[in-house]
């Protein structure tokens, strides 16, 4: 917290002890960033995150190597952005968009540009997750009424249900080898 209690959100890298992953080694990596949903590009050299500020939310890169930062979206109509998530070969970024009652999946190049929704419904589209080969996104819907998860066949934009379970099922994420998906079930 800053001098008035506001919390100002930072990122971190902890490095995992494989003897005992209970005794890590924790790095900050910014300060007073106000950056969430931090996700590692596949070549390790660039997060991706959600930068918050004056009501706004936009979606910016990080350069590790000098922490310099490049802003991808330019949102300053009250959007919020959730769950950035890099592709399997690092060009695209999938994200939830929250703008007025409306809760979508979206898509923009790594350099910002070709922004464009991808999945949008009468229901809640949130939580992206890239197939391990990305050729697919998995995600979370409350199209039929309960939330369930579905997968998007991105060659020819199909969307096949997943789940189907009564109470809920949200943050999906597919094995490295696209064998099994875990997911929250509520």
């Amino acid at each position: 917290s800053d001098r008035h209690g506001s919390h100002w959100w930072d990122m971190y890298r902890y490095v995992i002890n494989t003897e005992d992953p209970r005794d890590g080694n924790k790095t900050r990596i910014t300060h007073s960033l106000r950056g969430t949903y931090p996700d590692l590009s596949p070549d390790k050299s660039k997060l991706v995150f959600v930068k918050n500020g004056a009501g706004l939310n936009n979606l910016f890169i990080l350069n590790r190597d000098d922490n310099s930062q490049e802003q991808l979206t330019f949102f300053n109509d009250g959007t919020s952005i959730y769950r950035p998530r890099w592709s399997p070969d690092g060009q695209h970024i999938v994200f939830t968009i929250h703008q007025g009652s409306n809760i979508n999946i979206a898509m923009i190049n790594k350099d910002g540009d070709d922004f464009k929704y991808i999945i949008t419904s009468d229901g809640q589209d949130r939580d992206p997750a890239w197939s391990a080969d990305g050729k697919d996104i998995f995600f979370s819907s409350d199209v039929n009424g309960i939330p369930n998860i579905y997968r998007l066949a991105l060659f020819d934009n199909s969307i096949y249900n997943i789940t189907n379970v009564i109470g809920g099922a949200f943050s999906p994420a597919p094995s490295p080898c696209d064998t099994t998906l875990a997911f929250s079930y509520y």
